[in-house]
């Protein structure tokens, strides 16, 4: 008989298309080989005002399930808490160490001790801690970004064009990038647009940015999109341009890795993990100067061929059965 797996996230494997929903669809196949798979998230009718609050509630509510199974995966601190109380065995997947309450809007900031005291709790009682972004303890695993995904890499010479996959929010700081084409040389905007993939809060904003840039022919709002649609989308692309101010790896970057394409971004969670200088892509630090990530670009472009070998060859470690094979082996251990 199968051992029964509990796993854990606000979102439902089908509702998103990025970031820890990602990691949890790549890997549900082979957890669902292996385990009696079931996941806790949260009821539409629980979607309304704070996820992250709606989300505690409804666990603290449920913690007393938590003994029905042999195993637990929280990818959140929200109901990771609740996890590391219950004495079932369990892993907490740290998709990043910094406290969102820090970075959010002055509603949240007065619950930054609330979090902080749920991140400190997971890390005294939580006996294996897979971390994605900055690890938490000094025997943590690296976890990978797990990707599943068919599509090919195009020749070099089909390839075109920048991109950007991800949530249009602040801390992406899309606005920087568009700030960065707009300087690029006009040789090369004029054969590589700039494809922005995904939606969010900032997306009018950007909007304007481009149409007082005098760029709205060459910057092209895709909106958002399927997973597979935009890996399709990303693999027709030269390279991925990323500027955020606190990540943990973002899939977008492993994503392109897999079809080629390298990467410039800023050296914020564990991106200078992979993405390596004058390898395959380059990284600066958050208060980089334009005018240099320009120069980068260039470099890039100037040595197209090497970089996009590179990018390609480092894909591997984002292999999803090879990554999940890893947590399989070991929760077996810590079960028996």
């Amino acid at each position: 008989m199968k051992k029964k797996l509990l796993i854990m996230h606000h979102n439902t494997i089908e509702e998103n298309t990025g970031g820890i929903t990602s990691v949890m669809r790549n890997m549900h196949p082979y957890f669902a080989k292996e385990f009696d798979v079931t996941y806790m998230t949260l009821p539409k009718s629980w979607q309304h005002g704070s996820t992250r609050a709606n989300y505690f509630i409804y666990c603290w509510l449920h913690k007393n399930e938590f003994k029905k199974y042999d195993f637990v995966i929280s990818h959140i601190p929200e109901s990771s808490y609740f996890m590391v109380k219950s004495g079932v065995p369990c892993i907490h997947i740290c998709h990043s160490a910094a406290n969102p309450m820090r970075s959010g809007s002055w509603i949240k900031r007065p619950f930054i001790w609330f979090f902080d005291y749920l991140q400190n709790t997971i890390v005294a009682k939580c006996p294996l801690i897979y971390y994605v972004g900055k690890k938490l303890r000094a025997n943590d695993k690296k976890l990978y970004n797990p990707l599943r995904q068919n599509v090919t890499p195009l020749p070099l010479e089909q390839r075109k064009g920048f991109v950007f996959p991800g949530r249009l929010i602040s801390l992406k700081r899309v606005n920087r990038l568009i700030d960065i084409y707009s300087k690029l040389p006009e040789n090369i905007r004029e054969s590589n647009p700039f494809y922005i993939i995904g939606d969010g809060d900032c997306r009018e904003s950007l909007e304007n940015q481009v149409k007082s840039l005098g760029l709205e022919k060459q910057v092209i709002f895709k909106g958002s999109m399927p997973n597979d649609k935009i890996m399709e989308e990303v693999s027709s692309k030269k390279m991925v341009l990323m500027a955020s101010t606190t990540e943990g790896f973002p899939t977008s970057i492993a994503e392109g890795f897999s079809v080629g394409l390298p990467a410039i971004s800023t050296n914020v969670g564990s991106i200078p993990d992979v993405v390596k200088n004058d390898v395959n892509g380059f990284y600066l630090p958050k208060d980089f100067d334009d005018r240099e990530y320009v120069k980068l670009i260039e470099k890039v472009f100037n040595d197209y061929p090497r970089f996009s070998e590179a990018a390609l060859e480092n894909s591997k470690v984002f292999n999803a059965e090879r990554v999940t094979q890893g947590i399989i082996d070991d929760i077996h251990r810590m079960i028996d």
